[in-house]
């Protein structure tokens, strides 16, 4: 599953992603200089195994509200693109 995430605070630094299936949950935060000489793409990418459904996957957003945005009930192998509120 990948998920793209669209928000007007630049490349979206800072924004938490959480992907939870029936195995379990995983994190990953959009980040900037983690690769050296080049950057990291604002694309994450999240393995899923043998599972081939997603529960939910929740995005919250880099603020003072830390404002969050959640999709439900997703099927693996798929780009999900996700806006800001």
């Amino acid at each position: 599953m990948f998920l793209v995430a669209r928000s007007r605070i630049p490349a979206r630094i800072g924004a938490r992603v959480t992907v939870e299936t029936a195995a379990g949950s995983q994190m990953q935060e959009v980040a900037l200089g983690s690769h050296y000489l080049s950057q990291q793409p604002s694309l994450l990418h999240f393995g899923l195994g043998g599972e081939n459904a997603v529960t939910s996957a929740t995005v919250t957003w880099p603020g003072l509200a830390r404002l969050e945005t959640r999709v439900e009930n997703l099927t693996a192998d798929q780009r999900l693109i996700v806006s800001s509120p």
